[in-house]
């Protein structure tokens, strides 16, 4: 699976919200995060989110592989 430039790519929860921390288990999986643009940024179409709030471990916006 691979995701379209118009879904929103996220670098991942951390411990604490270190910048150079390792990312969360959850976020280890997530297409979000592993995926690059296919092409280059164009009429703004990649965007990048922060981390949501997660809710019991879990992240509402996880795109499993």
């Amino acid at each position: 699976m691979t995701l379209p430039n118009d879904i929103a790519r996220c670098h991942g929860q951390t411990l604490n919200n270190e910048k150079a921390g390792k990312p969360l288990p959850p976020c280890l999986t997530c297409k979000r995060r592993l995926q690059i643009a296919l092409d280059p940024p164009t009429a703004n179409r990649v965007v990048y989110t922060s981390p949501p709030e997660f809710d019991n471990g879990n992240c509402p916006i996880k795109i499993s592989k």
